[in-house]
């Protein structure tokens, strides 16, 4: 069962989110990929312009060519470690997302968030650049309520679960808002099952 959390009216679209930094001040991670960005401004945007990077270290009291560290897949699946005179900043980027719904559905392998109603669990997917779906049950505990899921759980199938909705991300920068495949999503949705029922 699924229904689609989505419209081809833009008036229906999410807000977009801002592109934003969130910094650590003496942190930073392993493997970044140095460049010639000699202050953090010009650091970001190069960042911001490539679409795989999702964060950077800065070390402003480097010599140039040392002072912005661009990380993404190419980086150390490590967290931060501590260091006196680098900053980490993080980029969340310009997101506008629209959700497929399969109703009391669940997929296993989630990492939990303090999220404490709907909207706010869909904000933490949309915010982590990994994400793309999360499980909802509202009658959890807190921090049992909100499960998001990135590669660390695409493997995983849909099961059946009477206490959760099951949400798929889809995310768009154009004018229909990721709309355009939501809609071939469920398009061919109902087509496979179409077919399974033509076969009986």
């Amino acid at each position: 069962m699924y229904s689609a959390v989505c419209g081809l009216d833009e008036s229906n679209c999410s807000t977009p989110l801002p592109d934003s930094w969130i910094a650590y001040p003496n942190s930073h991670k392993y493997d970044g990929i140095a460049n010639s960005d000699s202050d953090l401004d010009s650091c970001q945007m190069t960042c911001i312009g490539n679409s795989s990077c999702t964060g950077l270290d800065w070390s402003g009291g480097a010599s140039v060519g040392s002072r912005c560290w661009l990380h993404g897949p190419w980086s150390s699946s490590e967290s931060r470690r501590s260091t006196t005179g680098v900053t980490y900043y993080e980029l969340r980027r310009t997101a506008i997302a629209n959700w497929v719904k399969y109703p009391d559905m669940h997929v296993n392998d989630g990492i939990a968030t303090n999220s404490m109603d709907l909207a706010g669990c869909q904000q933490d997917c949309v915010n982590n650049a990994s994400c793309t779906r999360l499980d909802w049950s509202a009658s959890a505990s807190t921090g049992q309520r909100c499960w998001i899921h990135g590669p660390w759980s695409s493997s995983q199938s849909r099961r059946s679960d009477q206490n959760a909705d099951h949400f798929e991300l889809y995310r768009g920068s154009d004018d229909l808002c990721g709309e355009q495949h939501v809609i071939h999503t469920v398009i061919e949705i109902s087509l496979t099952r179409l077919q399974k029922v033509s076969l009986y």
